[in-house]
Formats: C-alpha cells, sequence, structure tokens
C-alpha cells in the first residue's frame, strides 16, 4: 500500500501488494505485487503473486493464484481461481476460471465459465460459455453459449457456438459447428462443422464430421455416421454402420446396426432392423422385429420377431410377437397382434388385427381380420374381412367373406362371399355363399344355405340349407330350417318358420306360428301370428290376421284387420279392425275403420268405408262404399251400399241397391230396392221393390213397395204407398197412402190434400193431383194442348154398364152461361193477358142444383175446395141438343113446306082469278 493517500478498508499482505493504491477502498492482497497497479478500484480480491497485478480501477473481481488476472485492468466482478487464470483479462467482467491458466488468453470475453486446466485457454472474446474438465474448449476464441463437461470436451471448437458436450473428449474435433449436445466418451468426437446434433453414450456420432440434426443415445450409437442427417439413434450400437443415411430413428440394442444408406426408417427394439442397409422408411418396433429386412422399404414392424424374415418386402405393418414372422417378399400386408400373419410368406394386402389372427395363412391375399385367432387356419382364401376373435377360424380357402364377431363364420372353409356381424353369425357355415348374417348367433346353423341375409340377435337361428332369405329383427326367421325366399323384418317375425318358402314377415312376431305356409306377406306387429299353414294371405298393420291357422289368400290392411280369422279364405280388409271378428267367412273385401268388424261367417262381402257393414254377421255378397253403410247388417245380402249411412239400420234386407248419404237409413228387412241420392228412401224400413233416384227421393217410405221416384224429395212423405212413378223436383211430395199414381214433372201431383189417391196421372210441372183415377196434364199456366191426333177415349160397350139413355139436352145447354175470362192463380196476383173462353164451375153447379139434375162434368175435388168441369161430358148434352134442334128443324121445314104449297096454291087460284 505504498501510495495509499485516501483508501481504507485494504488489505494487503506481501510485497509491493496493492503498491499504487491511492484512493481504493475494501480491496484484499495477499502476494507479492498483488493489485500492484490499483489506483482507485474497490472490492477486490487478490491471492498469490502478482494476481489482479495490472488492475486500476477494476472493482469486485476475485483473484486466486499465481498470475491469476494478471493483465486485468477495467475488468468487474470477475473470479479467478488457479497458476495465470484468466491471465490477458483486461475488460471481461462477470467471468469465472477455476484451474491452471484456465481462460487464459480472455482479454474482453464476459460472462464465461472455465473449470479445469487450461480450460478455455484461447478464448479471447467469446462469451457466456461453460467449460469444465482439463483443457475443455482449449482452442475457442469467440465462440459463444457453449458449455462443455469433460477432459478435452469441445477442444477444438473455436467459433461454434451453442454447443453442449458432457464426456471425455465429447465433441473433441469440433471448430465451427453449432448448436450440437454431445454426452458420452469420445461421443461427436469427430464432428467439424455439423450442427444441431445430438449424442449421449460412448462414441455416439463418433465419426460424424458434418453431418447435422442428428440425435443419438447409448453406447456407440450412429457411430459411423459421417454426413448423414436428421437421424435418431437410442441404444447400443443403434445405427452403428449408418454413413450417409438420413432421417432415420433406432430405439434399441443394435438397432438399425447394418443400415448404411436408407434413410427415413424407425427401429424401436433390441436388434430392431439389423439388417436393414439400403431399405427406405421402415418402421420395426420390437426385438428382433424387421430383423432380416435389407432392402424393402416403408415396413412397419412391432412387437418380438416380427417381420423377422423379411427381406425384400415392402409397405408390410407388423404389430405383435412374431408377427408376419415368415413373410419375406410379400407386400402391403398388415399384422396386429401376437403370431398374426405369422405363416406368410408371399401374400400380399393382408389385414390382421389380434392375436394369431391369419397365423396359417401363406399366399391369401387381401384380407383383413381383426380379432384373437380369426381367419387363423386361412392359407389361400382371399379377401376376406374378419373381425372378432376366432371369426372365421377354420376358413381355408374361402374368397370375399366378411365376419364381425367373435366365433363369426366360425366353421366356415370354402364359402365364398359370405358377411357375417355379430358374435357366433353364421357360426356353422361350411360352404354356403352370398349370406348375410348381423347379430348375435345369426343364421347360427347354417351350413351350406345360399343367399341368405339375417339382421339381428339369433335371425335365422336353425337354418341349415334353407335358401334366399330375409330376416331382420330378434329371433327373426329363428327356426327356420330348410325354407327358402323367406323375407322377415321385427322382432321374432317368421319365429317358427320351418320349410315355408316365399313369405314376407315385416314386424314384431308377424307371422310368428308359421311352420310350413307360404306365399304369406305380413306387415305389422304380430300380424299372422298364429298362422300355420295358411297360404298366400297378406296382412298389413298390428295384428292384422292374428288368428289366421290355415286360411288362404287373405289380404288385411289396419290394425287388427281380420284379427279373429282362423280358415276364411279369399277375405282382403284396409282399416283399423276391418273384418275383425271373421273366422271363416270367405271371399270379403273391406277397406275403412272397423268395416265388417262382426262378421264371421259371411262371404263375399265388399265394405268400403269406416264401420261399413259394421254388424255384419253371416250376411253375403253384400257391396257397400261410405262410412256407416250397412253398419247394423246381420244377414241380408246381396245388397250395394255407397254413400255415409246408406242401408245404416239394415239387418235383414236383401238385393237393395242404394247410391248416396243415409240413402234408405232406416232400411231393416225391406228387399230389392233401388236408392240413389242424399237421403233417398231415407225412412223405409220393409218396403221392397222401390227405385228412388234423387236427393231425398222417397225420404218418407216406410213399408211402401214397387214404387219408382226419380228427382230431388220426389214422393218425398210417401211411406206406404204402392207401386207409385214420380219423376221431377217433388214430384209426388205429397203423397202419403196413395197407389198406383204417375207423376211427372217438378212439382207434379202436389195438389192432393188427402194423401190417398189412386190411379192419379200428372203430367206437367206443378200439375196438380186432385182425385183419385184422374189424369192431369199441365198446370194453370198451361194455355195449349197440341196434338197432331185427336184425343181417342175408350167406349167400348165391353166395359160399360148401366147403359141408358141420357135426358140432358137443349133445356140444360140453355141454361147454361159461357164467359169470358183471365186466369189467376189462387196463390197469386198476377194473371194472365189471355182471354179464355169457356164456364164457370160455380154458375154449373147452381144450374145443376136449379134443374135437380145430374151432371158428371161438374168436378169437386179435396172436399170442394177445388171444382172443375170436364168440357168432354158437355158432348152427350151438346148432341141432344143438336138433336132437338134438328127435329125442330124438321117440323119447321115441314111446317114451311106446307106454307109453301098453300102459297104457291093460293098464287095460282088468285092468277087464274085475274086472267078471268
Amino acid at each position: 500500500m505504498f501510495s495509499n493517500t485516501l483508501g481504507f478498508n485494504n488489505s494487503s499482505v506481501g510485497y509491493q501488494s496493492l503498491y499504487s493504491n491511492t484512493t481504493g477502498t475494501g480491496n484484499c492482497a495477499f502476494g507479492t505485487q498483488s493489485l500492484y497497479l490499483n489506483t482507485i478500484g474497490t472490492g477486490n480480491n487478490a491471492f498469490g503473486n502478482q494476481s489482479l497485478y495490472s488492475n486500476v480501477s477494476g472493482y469486485q473481481n476475485t483473484a486466486f493464484g499465481h498470475q491469476s488476472m494478471f493483465s486485468n485492468n477495467l475488468g468487474i466482478n470477475n473470479s479467478s481461481l488457479g497458476f495465470q487464470s484468466l491471465y490477458s483479462n483486461t475488460t471481461g467482467s462477470r467471468n469465472n476460471a477455476f484451474g491452471n491458466q484456465s481462460l487464459y488468453f480472455n482479454t474482453t470475453g464476459t460472462g464465461n465459465n472455465a473449470f479445469g486446466h487450461r480450460s478455455l485457454y484461447s478464448n479471447s472474446t467469446g462469451y457466456q460459455n461453460t467449460a469444465i474438465g482439463h483443457a475443455s474448449m482449449f482452442n475457442n476464441t469467440s465462440g459463444f453459449s457453449n458449455s462443455s463437461l469433460g477432459y478435452q470436451s469441445l477442444y477444438s471448437n473455436t467459433t461454434g457456438t451453442g454447443n453442449t458436450s458432457n464426456g471425455f473428449q465429447s465433441l473433441y474435433s469440433n471448430t465451427t459447428g453449432s448448436n450440437n449436445t454431445a454426452q458420452g466418451y469420445y461421443s461427436l468426437y469427430s464432428n467439424t462443422t455439423g450442427t444441431g446434433n445430438t449424442s449421449n453414450g460412448y462414441q455416439s456420432l463418433y465419426s460424424n464430421t458434418t453431418a447435422s440434426n442428428n440425435t443419438s443415445n447409448g453406447y456407440q450409437s450412429l457411430y459411423s455416421n459421417t454426413t448423414g442427417t436428421g437421424n435418431t439413434s437410442n441404444g447400443y450400437q443403434s445405427l452403428y454402420s449408418n454413413t450417409t443415411g438420413n432421417n432415420n430413428t433406432s430405439n434399441g440394442y443394435q438397432s438399425l446396426y447394418s443400415n448404411t444408406i436408407g434413410t427415413g426408417n424407425t427401429s424401436n427394439g433390441y436388434q430392431s432392423l439389423y439388417s436393414n442397409t439400403t431399405g427406405n422408411n421402415n418402421t420395426s418396433n420390437g426385438y428382433q422385429s424387421l430383423y432380416s429386412n435389407t432392402t424393402g422399404f416403408t415396413n412397419s414392424s412391432t412387437g418380438k420377431d416380427s417381420l423377422y424374415f423379411n427381406t425384400i418386402g415392402t409397405g408390410n405393418n407388423a404389430f405383435g410377437y412374431s408377427s408376419l414372422y415368415k413373410n419375406t417378399y410379400g407386400n402391403d400386408n398388415s399384422a396386429f397382434g401376437n403370431g398374426a400373419l405369422h405363416e406368410t410368406t408371399n401374400g400380399n394386402r393382408n389385414n390382421a388385427f389380434g392375436n394369431y389372427s391369419m397365423y396359417q395363412n401363406i399366399t391369401g391375399t387381401d384380407n383383413c381380420s381383426f380379432g384373437a385367432y380369426n381367419l387363423h387356419q386361412n392359407t389361400g382364401g382371399t379377401a376376406n374381412n374378419s373381425f372378432g376373435n376366432y371369426s372365421m377360424y377354420n376358413n381355408t380357402d374361402g374368397t370375399r367373406n366378411c365376419a364381425f364377431g367373435d366365433s363369426s363364420l366360425y366353421f366356415n372353409t370354402l364359402g365364398n362371399d359370405n358377411n357375417a356381424f355379430g358374435y357366433q353369425s353364421l357360426y356353422s357355415n361350411n360352404d354356403g355363399n352370398q349370406n348375410n348374417a348381423f347379430g348375435y348367433q345369426s343364421l347360427y346353423s347354417t351350413t351350406t344355405g345360399t343367399g341368405n341375409n339375417a339382421f339381428g340377435y339369433q335371425s335365422l337361428y336353425s337354418n341349415a340349407e334353407g335358401t334366399g332369405n330375409n330376416a331382420f329383427g330378434h329371433q327373426s326367421l329363428y327356426s327356420n330350417t330348410y325354407g327358402t325366399d323367406n323375407n322377415a323384418f321385427g322382432y321374432q317375425s317368421l319365429y317358427s318358420n320351418t320349410i315355408g318358402t316365399g313369405n314376407n314377415a315385416f314386424g314384431s312376431q308377424s307371422l310368428y306360428s308359421n311352420t310350413t305356409g307360404t306365399g304369406n306377406n305380413a306387415f305389422g306387429y304380430q300380424s299372422l301370428y298364429s298362422n300355420t299353414i295358411g297360404t298366400g294371405n297378406n296382412a298389413f298393420g298390428y295384428q292384422s290376421l292374428y288368428s289366421n291357422v290355415d286360411g288362404c289368400q287373405n289380404t288385411a290392411v289396419g290394425n287388427q284387420s281380420l284379427y279373429s280369422n282362423i280358415d276364411g279364405v279369399n277375405n282382403s280388409c284396409v282399416g283399423y279392425f276391418s273384418l275383425y271378428n271373421n273366422t271363416s267367412g270367405y271371399g270379403n273385401n273391406a277397406l275403412g275403420f272397423q268395416s265388417l268388424y262382426n262378421n264371421t261367417i259371411g262371404t263375399g262381402n265388399n265394405a268400403i268405408g269406416n264401420y261399413s257393414l259394421f254388424n255384419n254377421i253371416d250376411g253375403f255378397y253384400n257391396c257397400c262404399i261410405g262410412n256407416y253403410g250397412l253398419y247394423n247388417n246381420t244377414d241380408g245380402y246381396e245388397n250395394v251400399a255407397i254413400g255415409q249411412e246408406s242401408l245404416f239400420t239394415n239387418t235383414l234386407g236383401s238385393n237393395n241397391n242404394v247410391l248416396g248419404y243415409q240413402s234408405m237409413y232406416y232400411n231393416i228387412v225391406g228387399n230389392n230396392n233401388s236408392a240413389i241420392g242424399y237421403q233417398s228412401l231415407y225412412s223405409n224400413s220393409d218396403g221392397s221393390f222401390n227405385n228412388a233416384f234423387g236427393y231425398q227421393s222417397m225420404y218418407n217410405n216406410v213399408s211402401g213397395t214397387g214404387n219408382n221416384a226419380i228427382g230431388y224429395q220426389s214422393l218425398y212423405l210417401n211411406s206406404n204407398g204402392y207401386n207409385n212413378v214420380a219423376i221431377g223436383d217433388q214430384a209426388g211430395y205429397l203423397q202419403y197412402l196413395g197407389n198406383n199414381n204417375t207423376f211427372i214433372g217438378a212439382n207434379s201431383g202436389t195438389g192432393a190434400t188427402g194423401n190417398a189417391l189412386t190411379n192419379v196421372t200428372c203430367i206437367g210441372a206443378n200439375s196438380p193431383a186432385i182425385v183419385s183415377d184422374s189424369v192431369i196434364l199441365g198446370n194453370s199456366s198451361i194455355q195449349y194442348l197440341y196434338s197432331y191426333q185427336s184425343l181417342t177415349n175408350l167406349s167400348d160397350k165391353r166395359d160399360k154398364t148401366n147403359i141408358r139413355k141420357s135426358n140432358l139436352g137443349l133445356n140444360f145447354i140453355l141454361n147454361l152461361n159461357p164467359v169470358d175470362y183471365n186466369l189467376k192463380p189462387r196463390d197469386s196476383n198476377v194473371f194472365s193477358d189471355k182471354i179464355h173462353h169457356g164456364l164457370i164451375a160455380q154458375d154449373l153447379q147452381q144450374t145443376i142444383h136449379d134443374m135437380g139434375i145430374q151432371f158428371g162434368g161438374f168436378v169437386e175435388f179435396n172436399d170442394k175446395d177445388l171444382l172443375a168441369i170436364n168440357y168432354q161430358e158437355l158432348f152427350a148434352p151438346i148432341i141432344n141438343s143438336i138433336k132437338e134442334l134438328d127435329k125442330k128443324n124438321k117440323q119447321l121445314q115441314k111446317q114451311i113446306n106446307l106454307f109453301t104449297l098453300i102459297s104457291h096454291i093460293l098464287l095460282l087460284f088468285l092468277l087464274h082469278s085475274f086472267s078471268l
């Protein structure tokens, strides 16, 4: 402290230690000339002769050892331990050097750590390096961010950066290579400029020089690699022989040991891909997997001895102990599971997943198996797909089969084109072809049957030799043995069928009891449930034809339609509950809800419409179209009812034909009637042989028979009248009990008030029926009656009695009072412009009364409400009048002749007198 002036808290021990210090404080100097040139530096510690000798203003440095940090001038926060450690440092800061001449040439480098004799010896400006070990990073000058641990590790590195070496002479030859990691004795020993390499293990990547991005872990792993890049090796001598091969990955003792130039290979396991030399893109996982492979490429193996004998085969995948064990040159195979495809030598494009699946396969191609022991015995079968333990276990040469499920197609040997999905599906099949089974034990017993399709638990379970069957649903066609061409869709559909053929069942338990019945179609829950031997039946709907046993050629559409039918044949029904109670009736057709519901033995009936022929029991050959038509018919036969509620009440009536809403609604026992029109013959109960055409025609007819009505409300009120004819709207409307009447024209016969007229003929619109045994032509508006022929009246003497001379004559005629008048209907104030000539009936009535005579031409209708004159009856009195006048004329003529004679005589007499 020779020069010290203001410095304080300094300690110096040794000749000229802290010699130049003036104001520096907190310094410790131990040794000759330690901190010799320090003047203002503070917080420095120097232990050893000439340690920190040149320090002037540097502070917080610590130097232990002779001439350690000798040249330091301005550097701060440095630590050095060892002879001449950090000797050349001038301004470098935050360096740590432990070992003789460690960081010897460092001048400005900062943040370096050197531990070991001459470690980082040549470093001058390099920074943030860490070197641990004798002469580790000895030649590093400006390289930075390197870490080395071990004798002469990274020894030759000069400017390389980001390297990490751990182990004796690891990365020894590296000069400018960067971002390398070496762990282990001689690891990456020969690397010079290679970058991004990682080696872990004795002599791992030993020969690597310029190759980059390699990773090796294990004794001599990637030992021979020179320029190969992107390789990864893990395990003793893994990728040992690799020189220029790229992008290889090996994990395991001597895995990829012989590989030289092969690229893109991955091996995991003891001696996996051991013999590979030039093969590319192979993957092996497991003890000696792909052991013999030399040039084969794109293979993958996982498991001990998998693809063991493969040499040139390509595109193979093996996962599992000894999978594809004997494969030599087979291509594109995939084996997953212990012993899978074990015996295959040259089979191609096989896929086996599961322990010992396709174990015996030799030359078979294009097979797929998933499950333990499936396709186990296959030798030459091709294009098979097997999924599930023991599926297709015994297959040898069968082709194009698909099995999904444990033990599916278990006994198949030669069968082709089969598909089995489900546990033990197609279990017993031997050489049957083109079968499809989906579900637990579906088609379980089939041996030689072909072309069957089973979908569902135990569907077609008992089938042995039956062909062309389709079963969809739990236990559908369960008992079928030899039946062919059946279709069953639904739970236990066609369950009991044994040899029945050509049946179709759609719905749970449809055709459940069928054994030998053929050609049946059942659609719906329990449709045709009880059928055993019935044939040619069609059932569509819930429990349709449920009770049918041996009935044939029946068709039922709708829930519980033909439900009770047992042996009835040739019936057809469409609608819920239609023909529900039919047992043995045959030839019936029902369409509509509960149509022919109660029919039991009735035959040949046709019912269309809800509740049509609802109560029919044994009525036959009836035809009904319309809701509720013939609803109550029980025994009536050969009726035709078209229209809602037509013949609704009919029970025993037969041979009736109706068309229209509620036509013949109340008919009970009436027969041989025809009604067309809304509510025509509506009230008829026991009337027969009636014909009604038109809206409400013969509406109130009850027991009237032999009537014919055509037109709106024609014969509307007729109840018991018979043999009436009405044509026209409301023709004969008011007739109630009348018989043998004829009404032609709208509203004809409407004038009747007695409602019991007989033998009346009314022709023309509004022509009134006035009195029985009459003919009325037209109404009061009729002005002319035209005819090219005269009216001829019957006047045969044989049709007359009480014949006597008429006394009515001139006196009667002279008492008549002819008048002119205009017609005016009684119910109207409008009268006709036409002038008519005739008599007034009331005047004639008075004349008859005054003369005290009877005259047939005077007519009183409807209790004298209407008076009329039969002008034809005037012919006889007029003839008598003419006779009387003729007689008088003759008498007068005689008198005139006599008078003339007398006059002539008198004249002659006078003339004679004058001449005298």
